[in-house]
């Protein structure tokens, strides 16, 4: 047979067992003839029913996807989604490996496949209905990952080289890659892997970017100069370096453990992001079917920490305004309704203040919006740096800023409010000559609330209240509301 000419047969069938038990799905190894070699996992009930009357049809529609393609390809039966991946040997396509009975659909007339069949259409709906939704792109990675790994282990007898514990290792490497977005827990794992599989003294990941990371499997000295040297021979040629023998050919003095070290640069398509190195005391002994092994797990480690690093900048800018740095209007309501809660619980005062630009339209038409932003920017400043570290500031609207401050009084909350606006009324803000009274200021509300504690809604909708007062009444001015109990509040106005 052309298959069992091409790779070893015995090695792929365990492969494609492995593959079908994680993902739940059965998968077919078809011949070049659109035969069956092979089956993993079970069928769903629907297919049983219709492979025991009819298997053929199932022959026919591979073959023709089989023929028509050179790489993966999704096509449908009867509802039912399938993906298929040829298998390429030696240059020549020697088959195709299947993954069948994905449900995408709610519904789907069975009368032609029944007329086929000869099985009864309620049969077929019900037994399509027990069938669980899902999606292709749920199994696409497992199947290409063995078609990449498997074909190329089993060409030529080779994967019998390789402990089965690896590819464990390498399916749980992508599945933690593709689930988990706690870059501590792959890193962990990896190393904890480097470490025992090659008998390795010790394993550090460095991740870069404005802040580089580093990650160690053991918290023990490492010569980080030689670290860096070999790093950076790696980001250079873009390839694992292998370097034995340490101390004879860098640094006889060197603090380093460890003789030998074996760095693998992480690539993310053409950036270089990181890298995993190895520590032991003779690197020689590592074949090059281990490195090879090794790079194809550096590469979706790779995929682990563009998922991190994504989901880390997702979730700063949920929390953070990217023009100001302050936090964005949805994250500081969150806060402030913990805070709120709290100062209930402890009976605790609270303060809200709330900032308005005076005339910053005004601002932006005669000066442009990059200069408005950066006058955002600026004020932005201006605040934060005079404000305690337990006040949490945040950007409520266009021009518009909002700070929490826990457990102020009125007096104090007054005293603040009251500093912010003599502080940016006094900035040399760029352009401050073309606004009305030659400078930029601002209009302030504050709400304090003392005994009676309010929704963080009615906390807002007094302090907007306050803000509207200091607007009609001139602007650059602070209007203050305090809450004392039911029904009981007082205005106070300052300059």
């Amino acid at each position: 047979m052309i298959m069992e000419n091409s790779i070893d047969l015995s090695t792929w069938k365990k492969l494609q067992d492995r593959a079908a038990a994680r993902i739940g799905k059965p998968l077919i190894m078809i011949g070049k003839s659109g035969e069956e070699i092979h089956v993993s996992g079970k069928f769903p009930f629907f297919l049983e029913l219709v492979r025991q009357k009819n298997i053929d049809m199932f022959k026919g529609i591979r073959l023709n996807n089989l023929r028509d393609n050179e790489s993966i390809v999704r096509y449908g039966f009867y509802g039912l989604e399938n993906i298929m991946i040829p298998l390429i040997a030696d240059g020549k396509k020697i088959g195709a490996v299947i993954c069948e009975g994905i449900r995408q659909v709610d519904d789907e007339n069975f009368d032609m496949l029944a007329r086929r069949t000869g099985l009864e259409e309620e049969e077929l709906k019900d037994s399509f209905n027990s069938i669980e939704k899902s999606s292709p792109e749920k199994y696409e990675p497992y199947l290409e990952m063995l078609v990449d790994i498997g074909l190329d282990y089993s060409y030529n007898n080779r994967l019998n080289k390789i402990e089965v514990s690896k590819l464990n290792v390498l399916y749980k490497i992508i599945e933690m890659a593709n689930s988990t977005l706690e870059l501590n827990k792959v890193l962990d794992y990896v190393m904890n892997f480097m470490v025992k599989s090659l008998d390795a003294g010790n394993c550090s990941v460095v991740i870069f970017g404005e802040e580089e990371k580093r990650y160690k499997f053991k918290d023990e000295p490492i010569d980080k100069d030689i670290e860096k040297n070999v790093i950076d021979k790696a980001v250079e040629k873009e390839k694992t370096i292998v370097l034995d023998d340490i101390k004879k050919r860098i640094r006889k003095d060197s603090s380093n453990r460890y003789n030998s070290m074996i760095t693998i640069p992480l690539k993310m398509r053409e950036d270089i992001t990181g890298a995993i190195n190895i520590y032991g005391d003779n690197a020689a002994y590592i074949s090059r079917d281990d490195l090879q092994f090794l790079s194809m797990i550096a590469e979706h480690v790779s995929v682990a920490v563009a998922n991190a690093r994504h989901y880390e900048e997702m979730k700063e800018l949920a929390v953070i305004d990217k023009l100001t740095g302050m936090y964005t209007r949805r994250h500081f309501m969150e806060l402030l309704e913990r805070e709120v809660k709290r100062s209930e619980s402890f009976e605790k005062p609270i303060s809200l203040v709330l900032i308005d630009i005076d005339d910053f339209g005004h601002y932006n038409n005669l000066n442009g919006h990059p200069a408005g932003d950066r006058l955002l920017k600026d004020i932005s400043s201006v605040i934060s740096d005079n404000l305690r570290s337990v006040d949490v500031l945040g950007r409520y609207g266009g021009e518009e800023f909002i700070i929490m401050l826990p457990e102020a009084k009125s007096i104090p909350a007054n005293e603040v409010a009251e500093r912010l606006r003599k502080k940016i009324e006094e900035y040399p803000f760029d352009n401050r000559e073309k606004q009305p009274n030659k400078k930029v200021t601002v209009s302030i509300g504050l709400v304090t609330c003392m005994e009676k504690k309010l929704k963080t809604s009615d906390m807002i909708k007094e302090a907007d209240e306050s803000l509207y007062k200091a607007k009609r009444n001139g602007k650059n001015k602070l209007v203050s509301t305090v809450v004392i109990a039911d029904n009981l509040k007082a205005d106070v106005f300052s300059r």
